[in-house]
């Protein structure tokens, strides 16, 4: 591991979870939110936290604390930094993890819901998921990888931690995310883990410099993808580049990965197929159902959520999608995105936002509903003065039957969480 503070190797990362279980092992606080600014100390911090049989809050930057949690220990670098030479350290034989198949985490999606959802996961849930998922995305020993994805996101735990440390993968974390392209440049990385929001904004730094060495170091080979769709001509460029580009979808409540794109499988489009730990089916109105072992315990302190989710064993994730004849999963929207009109038309925003984000001088766009639900709203963000209606923009609104429709233009970004998903 590299970080602003210098390399650490295998041992020295254990000795400092080591340190940190010293000072959890101390507590009587149950709950535990790992807080340090450092990548390091908050992985490590982790580890500590589940390897002494206590409970892992992780908590996105500025989410709210539920009032059931406020006594949960905040483990901060000050609280660290003024306990840790107190305390004797243990070694790893007599840590007390807690049993796999009992709650170890507690997971806060960086959703867009305004009520908190604390998602209660085992270490079984999370190493199923790690291991079941580098059996199609492979690690090996040695990779670099640029770390980038926050370890208060499943995502991050999974993805940017557990897998890549069992690996023996050399893992560097940048200082902070507007540190990330001289952190490319100066570890040359071959993959990186990311949101699709950054992938768009690394192919437009490719396509700014030319030469694509000057942009990742030169040695990038592929790139892992979550939380949201990937822009079409995205995929393209990378592809044209030589950078695999693996989709992977998933949600928290599945630990949180379902299906991965393997290197030598990758079809446009698609999310890759599930991983060999859950099944899917599709649901008669198409929603992605997921039953099997990396399937969530429920919600924290939620019963009625959690019986309304899961259902005789299956987790209904909201999402719509199919399965190709070939085991592909495509995932084409959220239900809760689906646009209803007065008129009986239905559509879904996603693909057809898709489409007009090809367009010139189109940023962003969201499509919505007005009030009345009588016609469609379009928002287009463009850094252009004026942007008139053209022919190829109301050909794909007709298209999709929203004529007429209300056109918004704005020069603002478009409102996304952490994870650089769209809030609607």
């Amino acid at each position: 591991m590299t970080d602003a503070s210098g390399t650490l190797t295998y041992a020295g990362f254990i000795d400092i979870v080591r340190q940190y279980a010293a000072l959890v092992l101390q507590t009587p606080q149950r709950y535990i939110i790992p807080g340090s600014a450092s990548q390091i100390r908050y992985a490590a911090a982790y580890f500590a936290i589940v390897l002494t049989g206590h409970i892992a809050v992780l908590l996105p930057n500025g989410h709210v604390l539920p009032a059931s949690l406020q006594g949960a220990l905040h483990l901060t670098d000050e609280l660290f930094e003024k306990n840790s030479d107190r305390v004797s350290v243990p070694t790893l034989d007599e840590l007390q993890p807690s049993a796999p198949e009992e709650c170890c985490t507690i997971a806060f999606s960086s959703g867009t819901a305004s009520a908190a959802k604390g998602i209660m996961l085992s270490q079984r849930n999370l190493l199923e998921d790690a291991q079941h998922g580098m059996r199609l995305h492979r690690y090996w020993q040695g990779e670099r990888l640029v770390h980038i994805l926050p370890y208060w996101h499943l995502f991050g735990i999974v993805a940017d931690l557990l897998g890549p440390l069992q690996a023996g993968c050399h893992l560097y974390m940048a200082e902070s995310p507007l540190h990330f392209f001289p952190a490319l440049r100066s570890f040359r990385p071959h993959s990186i883990n990311l949101p699709p929001a950054l992938a768009d904004t690394l192919c437009q730094a490719i396509t700014a410099a030319g030469e694509p060495a000057q942009v990742t170091g030169g040695c990038l080979e592929k790139l892992m993808c979550a939380g949201a769709p990937l822009k079409q001509h995205t995929l393209e460029k990378l592809l044209e580049l030589g950078i695999k580009p693996c989709l992977a979808y998933g949600l928290t409540e599945c630990s949180p990965c379902v299906s991965l794109t393997s290197e030598d499988d990758i079809i446009p489009g698609s999310s890759g197929k599930p991983l060999g730990c859950v099944t899917v089916r599709i649901a008669a109105d198409g929603e992605i159902l997921v039953r099997g072992s990396t399937v969530m315990l429920g919600y924290y302190q939620d019963p009625v959520t959690t019986a309304s989710r899961l259902v005789n064993g299956w987790l209904h994730t909201g999402d719509l999608g199919y399965l190709s004849e070939e085991g592909h999963l495509f995932v084409t929207g959220r239900k809760s995105s689906m646009l209803v009109f007065s008129s009986g038309i239905k559509c879904m925003p996603e693909p057809i936002e898709e489409r007009i984000a090809q367009l010139d001088c189109v940023q962003e766009c969201l499509l919505g509903c007005s009030d009345d639900e009588q016609q469609a709203v379009l928002t287009i963000v463009t850094q252009e003065e004026t942007l008139a209606r053209c022919g190829e923009l109301d050909e794909i609104m007709r298209q999709a039957g929203l004529m007429p429709y209300v056109l918004r233009i704005q020069h603002k970004s478009l409102q996304r969480n952490a994870m650089g998903k769209l809030v609607r």
